[in-house]
């Protein structure tokens, strides 16, 4: 009840949870799919699979998708290796996915 009324009192706190800034080379599940032309629901198979890497927002189950241009050219070749009958299980390289690339922080 606590969190709820925070939250409903915070609209930026919300905001945030619901509808993330996001850093480079992240993306909303729905405009990820967008982009690669396929169902949200496809995109999210992909992530329980392990194809994609991915974390969820914990209010709002808001997925956020790593994806920078080689990861969305892998994607889009994992697109076309899907389509057809029986959808043969993807080569290695097409079903493993980049690793998300962090920030390096420098000592002084």
């Amino acid at each position: 009840m606590m969190v709820q009324k925070f939250l409903h009192e915070q609209p930026s706190c919300r905001e945030q949870l619901t509808n993330p800034s996001l850093e480079p080379h992240h993306w909303r599940s729905a405009d990820l799919a967008k982009e690669l032309g396929i169902p949200e629901k496809k995109l999210k198979h992909w992530v329980t699979r392990e194809w994609v890497t991915a974390i969820q927002r914990p209010f709002g189950r808001v997925w956020v998708i790593y994806a920078d241009e080689e990861e969305i050219n892998r994607l889009k070749e994992l697109v076309r290796s899907q389509t057809g009958q029986g959808r043969p299980k993807p080569p290695k390289k097409l079903s493993v996915p980049a690793s998300i690339t962090r920030k390096q922080t420098t000592a002084n």
